[in-house]
C-alpha cells in the first residue's frame, strides 16, 4: 500500500480518538513497536492513556509478542478476518506458529484476532506443556542503523523469535530484556537494562543456524507446513547420521543420548532456563510422532541439530520438507533486513 493511501485510512480510523502522531509501521517492526513508538509521538508521560486510545484498556502494553485486540488498532489492514490474519503473521511472533497451526487452531486464532474485545493470550494454539517465552531483544547495530535512516529505533519481529539470539545482518549476539515490562518500550529506552548473551565461535554458527531457520518460517507467509512430511524427513535424516528411531514409543532415550552430543545441545545449555531445558532432548520423540501435533520451536531445534554442512543447507531442506515446491523461493539463507527495510519518514495525523 502506498503511504499516502495508507496516511489518509489511518487519519480515518483516528478521528474519535486523541491520538495526534502516527508512525510508519515498518515491513519488520513488531505490533508493540507501533504502539511504542505512536507513544512516544504522542508527547503523554502516562503509558494508560495510550493504552486506552488504542485498545480501550489500561493494561494495553503487558503483552510484547500479542496485542490485545488487532481491529482496535488505529490501522487500514486489521478491519477485515483476512488482514488482521495476515496482518499478525507479519507483525508478530505468531509468523512463526501460524504455519505449524492446524486448521481448527487457525480458525481459534482468527477469531481471537478479529475481536474487537481484548482477549486472554492464545499461546499461539500451540500443543504440549512447553511454553516459549518472547524477552525484547534487538541488536545495537540495527538499533544505530534505524536511528539513522528513520530517525528512531524500532523491536524487529525477526529478533523476536524464541529461536533467534544473533542478528544475522550483523553476526552479534542480541541483547534482551530479561522481564515484562506494563510500559511502552523502544530498544533505546532499555540499553542500561539488558543482558546480553556471550557467544563463542561455535555458539555463533548455531545461532546463525537457527536465526536463519526463524526467518524462512516467517517468509512463508503463514502457508500451512506440511506436518506430517516434515516429521517423516527428520526421521530420514537422522536415519542417514545413523541415530536409530523408534516412533512407536513414547520416549527413546537413544536420541535423548545422541542428542546431547550435538552442538545445539551445547547451544542451548547457554540459554535463558526455559529454553536450556530442551538441551537434554526428552522431547525429541514427540516431534516425530505423527499422532502429535509439532511445536515449531522444538522443531526447529531438532532440525538444527541434524548435522548440516551450512546454513543454506538446512533452510533449503527445510522448505522442501515443510513446503515441498510451493516455496523454493525461501530456500536461500536469508539477509534479514537487506529486503524489508525502508527509508520512509515518520508519518502523522
Amino acid at each position: 500500500m502506498h503511504h499516502a493511501v495508507w496516511y489518509k485510512l489511518c487519519s480515518q480510523h483516528t478521528q474519535n480518538r486523541s491520538l495526534t502522531f502516527l508512525p510508519w509501521i515498518e515491513d519488520d517492526e513488531t505490533a508493540y513497536s507501533f504502539c511504542s513508538t505512536t507513544h512516544r509521538l504522542s508527547g503523554s508521560a502516562n503509558g494508560e492513556t495510550t493504552s486506552l486510545n488504542l485498545f480501550g484498556i489500561r493494561s494495553g502494553a503487558w503483552r510484547h509478542a500479542q496485542p490485545h485486540s488487532l481491529p482496535r488498532l488505529p490501522l487500514p489492514e486489521t478491519d477485515t478476518p483476512e488482514g488482521a490474519f495476515r496482518w499478525a503473521a507479519r507483525h508478530t511472533v505468531a509468523g512463526l506458529y501460524i504455519p505449524f497451526m492446524t486448521p481448527s487452531a487457525r480458525h481459534v486464532a482468527t477469531a481471537a484476532w478479529t475481536a474487537r474485545e481484548p482477549t486472554r493470550s492464545l499461546n499461539y494454539r500451540m500443543p504440549g506443556s512447553f511454553w516459549p517465552q518472547h524477552p525484547l531483544k534487538w541488536c545495537p547495530d540495527c538499533v544505530s542503523e534505524d536511528i539513522a535512516r528513520l530517525g528512531r529505533p524500532y523491536w524487529h519481529v525477526s529478533h523476536q523469535l524464541p529461536t533467534t539470539w544473533l542478528c544475522v545482518q550483523h553476526r552479534r549476539a542480541l541483547f534482551w530484556v530479561p522481564t515484562r515490562y506494563m510500559r511502552w518500550l523502544l530498544p533505546t529506552d532499555v540499553l542500561c537494562r539488558a543482558k546480553r548473551r556471550s557467544l563463542g565461535d561455535d555458539c555463533a554458527q548455531l545461532g546463525n543456524l537457527l536465526a536463519s531457520l526463524g526467518h524462512v518460517v516467517l517468509s512463508s507467509d503463514g502457508a500451512a507446513v506440511d506436518l506430517s512430511l516434515a516429521q517423516s524427513r527428520a526421521a530420514e535424516r537422522l536415519l542417514k547420521l545413523g541415530v536409530r528411531c523408534l516412533s512407536s514409543v513414547v520416549r527413546d532415550a537413544s536420541l535423548d543420548e545422541w542428542f546431547r552430543t550435538t552442538e545445539t545441545s551445547k547451544f542451548l545449555n547457554a540459554c535463558p532456563a526455559w529454553l536450556s531445558n530442551l538441551a537434554q532432548g526428552t522431547w525429541i520423540s514427540q516431534c516425530l510422532d505423527p499422532s502429535r501435533k509439532l511445536h515449531p520451536v522444538l522443531f526447529l531445534v531438532l532440525w538444527s541439530s541434524l548435522q548440516w554442512r551450512s546454513s543454506e543447507l538446512a533452510c533449503a531442506a527445510l522448505v522442501d520438507a515443510a513446503w515441498g515446491n510451493r516455496l523454493a523461493s525461501r530456500a536461500q539463507t536469508p539477509a534479514i533486513h537487506a529486503t524489508t527495510r525502508s527509508t520512509r519518514p515518520l508519518c502523522t495525523t
